[in-house]
C-alpha cells in the first residue's frame, strides 16, 4: 500500500511526458555534448513585443549564424541579421529597418549596423560573449543571475528538449519567467520564451536548420571594416570614462587649501597723515605785452 502511494505521488509530481532529472544532471549531460562540438550553424527568428499607456513596440529579427571552436574556452562567430521595429508613441507611428553583421575572432567582437541608411561600427572585448556561447560557462552565468528550476520535458518542432525555467534574481515587481528549451540531441538552446502578466508572450526565439560540426572556412571569422565606417573602440571609451571618473573622485577627496594666516610679527601699518595742501602760489604779475612797450616805428615819408 505504501509503495502504491509513493508511486502515485511520484506520478503527480513528475508527469509521464517528462523525464525527472535534476538541474545538475541536465547540466552535466548538456555540457558533455557541448564539449564534443567543434562547429555549429543555424537559422534563427526572434520576436519581442511590449506595450503600455499610449505606447507599443513590436520587433522581429531574422538571421543566420556560424560558430567554430578556436580553443577550449573561445569560440569564433559570424552572424548576419535583419530587424524590423514598429513603434507607436502618443499616436505617432515609426518604423525602423536595420541590418547588422557581427564577427567574433575569439578576442574581439566587431559589429557593423545599418539603421535606416545610417552606418555605425563598434569594437569590444569578446569575453562576455564567450561566457554565453554554451556549455559549462553558460550554466554558470545562468545560475549566478537566475533562480533556475527544471520543468517537464517538451518537444519543439519534433525535437525532444529539456526545459528550464529561469527568473532573474534582480527582478523587481512581478517576475517574468523565461523558459529555455535544450535539445537532447546536441545540447543547444533551440528555443526560449518569456511571458508577462496573464501569460502574454513578451519575447520568443527559435533556431531552425541546426547543423552540428559543419565545415566552415576560417576566413568567415576575419573582420574587415567596410569603407566609410569608423569603428568605435568601446574598450578605449570605457577606459577613458573610468580615468575621468577616477580623476574627478581624486580631486573631490583632496583637502581644501588652507587660508594664509596673517603674520603676527609685522605691526599693522599706520595710515600716513594726509599731506597738507601747499599754499597756493600768488599769481605773478602778468607780463606786459612787450609789443605794447616797443616804440612805434615811424613810417618813412614818401617823396611826393
Amino acid at each position: 500500500m505504501r509503495l502504491f502511494v509513493l508511486l502515485f505521488a511520484t506520478l503527480l509530481l513528475c508527469p509521464l511526458t517528462a523525464r525527472c532529472a535534476d538541474l545538475d544532471a541536465i547540466e552535466a549531460e548538456i555540457t558533455s555534448k557541448w564539449d564534443k562540438m567543434n562547429a555549429l550553424s543555424y537559422d534563427m527568428v526572434s520576436k519581442t513585443t511590449s506595450s503600455g499607456p499610449n505606447y507599443s513596440m513590436n520587433v522581429e529579427s531574422t538571421g543566420t549564424c556560424e560558430m567554430k571552436r578556436k580553443d577550449e574556452k573561445k569560440w569564433l562567430m559570424h552572424m548576419e541579421s535583419k530587424q524590423n521595429m514598429d513603434q507607436t508613441m502618443q499616436g505617432n507611428a515609426t518604423k525602423t529597418v536595420s541590418a547588422s553583421t557581427m564577427i567574433v575572432d575569439g578576442d574581439y567582437m566587431y559589429t557593423v549596423s545599418d539603421t535606416n541608411g545610417t552606418k555605425t561600427g563598434m569594437k569590444s572585448k569578446a569575453d562576455a560573449w564567450s561566457e554565453m556561447a554554451g556549455g559549462k560557462s553558460y550554466f554558470k552565468w545562468l545560475r549566478e543571475n537566475y533562480d533556475v528550476k527544471v520543468l517537464a520535458d517538451e518537444s519543439v518542432d519534433g525535437v525532444s528538449c529539456y526545459v528550464l525555467e529561469a527568473v532573474s534574481k534582480k527582478a523587481e515587481g512581478k517576475p517574468m519567467p523565461t523558459k529555455y528549451f535544450f535539445s537532447k540531441d546536441h545540447g543547444m538552446t533551440i528555443a526560449s520564451e518569456t511571458k508577462g502578466e496573464e501569460g502574454k508572450m513578451m519575447s520568443s526565439m527559435k533556431l531552425t536548420n541546426v547543423k552540428v560540426n559543419p565545415s566552415i572556412a576560417d576566413d568567415r571569422f576575419v573582420f574587415k571594416a567596410p569603407a566609410g565606417v569608423t569603428m568605435m573602440d568601446m574598450e578605449a571609451l570605457q577606459n577613458s570614462a573610468k580615468q575621468q571618473q577616477a580623476a574627478a573622485q581624486q580631486k573631490k577627496e583632496e583637502p581644501a587649501p588652507k587660508e594664509t594666516a596673517e603674520k603676527k610679527d609685522e605691526p599693522a601699518k599706520k595710515d600716513e597723515p594726509a599731506k597738507k595742501d601747499e599754499p597756493a602760489k600768488k599769481d605773478e604779475p602778468a607780463k606786459k605785452d612787450e609789443k605794447k612797450d616797443e616804440p612805434k616805428k615811424k613810417r618813412p615819408k614818401l617823396g611826393f
